[in-house]
């Protein structure tokens, strides 16, 4: 009795299981149907068109949104760099530093007889330098390092002088005891004041919300092809005044003004994808240039996180390359503003 009872719940699993993968390759076939749909007259033309703007607007505004805080953070490293006090080729003894000590590069110097002591050594180098009987006690560090330095004699107490900060360095007599626990692993700068950034984020965010107010207006009075055009060609030609961006205030300003400009722009996109398929084509149309687009963000943000330190011409030319392109791709689209959903 027991064995049949078994069996019979054995072959309702089967049953089941076999229900459940008759659903799944239902809805697979489905999808696929749909998708080759997209693909195939009479929407092929328009899915190639569709794609070249969705991927030139993602690379573009993607690409740019990950150089802006970039090219901010490189004008501070610039100006710390500016401001760098340079000691070398000095004896040091009996000293002792305490508080904030940044921006600092010592070079050749030997250290006799110093204490660093409730100390922030804050973008610091020491490079080929000497410190005998020194001691270090409750030190904080960031974006410091010593390089090809010899220590004798050496104390080490309560620091996050970890290994990674001493490149090349002898030790002879030295002691490391209670050294702070490795936190993240990355070497933040202790000096930012996160309000700032906070602030330059909240500016260029800020200024999509009137953007995509002012955008949902003209798409209906001007209609969604002129809109797309309109927003990239603006977008395009605003690349060029990258160049005169030299200040923190400056770049932060453009950004927000970017932003406004190319919201039209990205949200004509979705409108008029969405207004383009029919309604049982229109969810696998929309996710398939919506997973496009992912890919040509990832691959402008990786391309525009290499121009930083480079020329600006590179970022100008490359964003109002693309988003011309776009522009001009667009113009093959038809309008849809009075498209019945």
């Amino acid at each position: 009795m027991e064995q049949v009872k078994l069996n019979k719940v054995s072959e309702k699993s089967v049953q089941n299981n076999s229900i459940f993968a008759n659903i799944e390759q239902v809805k697979l076939n489905k999808f696929w149907g749909s998708f080759m749909q997209i693909l195939w007259p009479p929407y092929t033309a328009m899915t190639m068109v569709l794609i070249v703007v969705w991927t030139t607007t993602a690379f573009g505004f993607y690409g740019m949104s990950i150089w802006f805080p970039e090219y901010v953070r490189h004008l501070e490293i610039e100006k710390d760099q500016d401001r760098e006090i340079v000691t070398a080729n000095r004896t040091l003894a009996h000293r002792r530093f305490g508080g904030l000590l940044e921006d600092r590069r010592f070079e050749r110097v030997r250290f006799v007889d110093v204490t660093f002591e409730d100390t922030l050594l804050s973008r610091c180098i020491f490079e080929e330098c000497t410190f005998k009987d020194c001691f270090f006690r409750r030190v904080r560090s960031s974006k410091t390092f010593f390089i090809r330095s010899t220590f004798k004699r050496v104390d080490f107490e309560s620091t996050d002088l970890y290994a990674f900060r001493f490149i090349d360095c002898a030790f002879a007599n030295s002691s490391f005891r209670n050294t702070v626990e490795d936190g993240c692993g990355l070497d933040l700068d202790l000096t930012t004041d996160l309000s700032d950034v906070f602030t330059e984020n909240l500016i260029a965010q800020a200024a999509i919300i009137p953007g995509s107010i002012v955008s949902s207006y003209i798409l209906d009075k001007f209609g969604r092809v002129k809109t797309m055009v309109t927003s990239l060609l603006l977008t395009s030609a605003s690349a060029f005044f990258i160049w005169f961006l030299d200040t923190r205030t400056t770049v932060i300003a453009f950004e927000a003004l970017f932003n406004f400009i190319s919201i039209s722009g990205w949200n004509a996109v979705d409108v008029i994808t969405t207004e383009s398929y029919p309604a049982s084509l229109r969810s696998t149309g929309y996710g398939f240039l919506s997973a496009v687009s992912r890919l040509s963000a990832i691959l402008g943000n990786l391309t525009f996180a290499h121009y930083i330190s480079v020329s600006k011409a590179l970022p100008v030319l490359t964003t109002a390359t693309v988003l011309m392109v776009g522009a001009l791709a667009s113009l093959k689209l038809k309008e849809t503003k009075d498209t019945l959903m």
